[in-house]
């Protein structure tokens, strides 16, 4: 993998992380662990199907 993949990997993990520190609490509505989790589980697996993940 390259530095590409490497950074969006990164920011996704923060991504998720934070989300998982602020689960439950109010915002605007509430927050979701699940629904992020879900979300950047979709978006890296259409990545990977269009070869994000297999280049150099």
């Amino acid at each position: 993998m390259g530095i590409p993949q490497w950074i969006y990997l990164g920011m996704s993990c923060v991504s998720i992380g934070i989300e998982l520190q602020r689960h439950g609490q109010a915002c605007q509505g509430r927050h979701n662990f699940f629904g992020v989790l879900l979300g950047q589980g979709i978006v890296t697996g259409l990545l990977y199907w269009g070869g994000f993940f297999t280049g150099g």
